[in-house]
């Protein structure tokens, strides 16, 4: 009889880098994945000549884990010369401004700077606080370690530390739009250290560019997902994980009832994983039920034309309120190869309000609404487009809260999540919600598994 698996619950990014991970060491492993395909919040899919990504989008030169990856499973990257310039927009003024987001101090930066088109005098000399603060931690922030900046993950939100730290002017100029195009939300939504590690990346962090697969996230998703296809099970809902004496003993499907497991990884989304767990001590169900997530209501167009303005890649909203959109974009200048030469792929984010608004709407009137919002900022846009699809994300963007990271670390001192052979993953483990999070979380738990299951046997042995 062959040994039970460690099974994996979850296909999405941190999932299945956990699965891969197992893969490599030679440990039997089992995804179990709900739906019909793999990627989660990663996922694309193919239309006609069309690479869509269907939720994520964005790869880093810091992004260490997912490059790995890509390397691993011979992801090819491209790097168009104008893949970081974006246009932001001030209604208010009239105005928009070139950014490059990957470096704050680029020639169209500082010439937007000078020109005073979207940022006060008040403004830039808060921006220079700002700057001046984040800069005496430069190494903290480089290092990719949030340990190291542990002491400022204090309980405020990214909003309340910036009127207190820096200025409300910097937060309506800056600080709003940054973080609405990184989470799909609002700095009163994070927590004060997700938000300075956000800005930092935005306006701040010379060292990282934007790297993006030749077909898009899709692709690398897909590439994963296939290097893990003979371990993994589609259209495969777990109900619950059994728990007995303070170990786990297997979980149970509709499908194929009880399968037993050696060890259990859920990375699934916090409030899927309090679904399932039943059995999990009481502070770490309350430090789930802590966890929140942005809402989007993400809308694709494919056309037949690169309709943003100067060919840029992103149109960013500076102003709440002042559009239902926080920002559109066009993939196909960041990954050429993911639609045919000369046509593009519009990816439009309404803001969290408006998406909770439309994702009750159907796909006709979605369309029409975000449709026409585009075309007054981007009057170049097709007004009927190839093709449209629309993403309903209840659970998008994870947005930690004051003190969050703190929280886990003591957490991990206690030897969460508390139950033996269950281990969890997913973005809300990590300070930086981003799909490198994801993975670094799917790869972490599947190296605590393995020590897991060493120890085991060597007690077993012992015995």
């Amino acid at each position: 009889m062959s040994e039970p698996p460690v099974i994996v619950i979850g296909g999405g990014a941190a999932g299945l880098s956990a699965a891969h991970e197992l893969r490599k060491r030679g440990i039997s492993v089992l995804l179990l994945e709900a739906s019909d395909r793999a990627g989660g919040r990663m996922a694309g899919e193919v239309i006609g000549d069309f690479h869509v990504d269907t939720g994520a989008q964005l790869f880093s030169t810091a992004y260490t884990a997912a490059l790995g990856l890509a390397k691993e499973l011979h992801v090819r990257f491209d790097r168009s010369p104008v893949s970081a310039i974006a246009t932001v927009y001030n209604s208010r003024k009239q105005k928009t401004g070139v950014m490059n987001p990957s470096a704050f101090l680029h020639p169209d930066n500082v010439r937007t700077l000078l020109s005073r088109s979207l940022f006060s005098p008040r403004g830039l000399a808060q921006f220079g606080r700002f700057a001046r603060l984040l800069r005496k931690r430069k190494a903290d922030f480089q290092s990719g370690d949030y340990l190291s900046l542990l002491d400022l993950d204090v309980e405020e939100t990214c909003a309340e530390w910036c009127r207190k730290n820096v200025g409300q002017e910097f937060l309506d100029e800056f600080g709003d739009f940054a973080v609405a195009s990184i989470t799909l939300s609002t700095p009163e939504r994070i927590g004060a250290l997700n938000g300075m590690m956000m800005l930092w990346m935005a306006f701040l962090e010379r060292q990282h560019t934007l790297r993006m697969p030749e077909y898009g996230m899709g692709y690398f998703s897909r590439r994963l997902a296939k290097a893990c296809e003979d371990v993994t099970r589609l259209g495969a809902p777990v109900e619950r994980v059994l728990v007995g004496d303070g170990a786990v003993r297997g979980v149970v499907t509709p499908r194929d009832g009880f399968l037993e497991a050696r060890a259990v990884i859920c990375a699934t989304t916090a409030p899927a994983a309090l679904r399932i767990l039943p059995g999990l001590p009481g502070r770490t169900r309350e430090f789930l039920e802590s966890v929140r997530y942005s809402c989007c209501c993400h809308v694709v167009f494919g056309v037949d034309r690169h309709p943003l303005p100067n060919g840029h890649y992103f149109f960013m909203l500076q102003r709440k309120g002042e559009s239902l959109l926080d920002c559109f974009l066009d993939s196909t200048v960041g990954s050429p190869l993911s639609a045919p030469e000369g046509y593009g792929c519009i990816h439009a984010y309404p803001s969290e309000e408006a998406s909770r608004e439309l994702i009750g709407l159907d796909d006709e009137e979605i369309k029409r609404t975000v449709l026409d919002e585009i075309r007054r900022y981007a009057p170049a846009m097709p007004e009927e487009p190839l093709f449209t699809r629309v993403y309903r994300w209840e659970e998008a963007v994870v947005l930690p809260d004051g003190g969050m990271m703190r929280r886990i670390e003591t957490l991990r001192a206690e030897g969460f999540p508390g139950v033996r052979g269950l281990f969890l993953a997913g973005d809300y483990l990590h300070m930086i919600a981003n799909v490198n999070g994801a993975l670094m979380t799917g790869i972490r738990a599947a190296d605590e598994a393995d020590r897991y299951l060493q120890a085991s046997s060597h007690s077993e042995t012992s015995a």
